[in-house]
This record gives C-alpha cells, structure tokens and sequence, in this order.
C-alpha cells in the first residue's frame, strides 16, 4: 500500500527521468543543480 507522500515521490522521480530523457533527446542539459552525465 503506498502512502500519499511515496506517490509524491514517485511522481517527482518520474518528472526527473521525463526531464533527463528529453534533454538527452534534444542533446541539451538543462537540469539546475544537476550532475552533467
């Protein structure tokens, strides 16, 4: 059974994986405070 705070975390790491994939797609890293791959 998840609680509402794991939804809200599984949404914020599924937002994260949603904004790397279309950033690698458009070859454009974009991510504030994140470590360039």
């Amino acid at each position: 059974m998840l609680t509402c705070a794991s939804l809200d975390f599984v949404r914020e790491i599924i937002e994260q994986a949603a904004i790397l994939y279309d950033s690698k797609k458009s070859g454009i890293l974009e991510l504030g405070g994140g470590v360039p791959k």
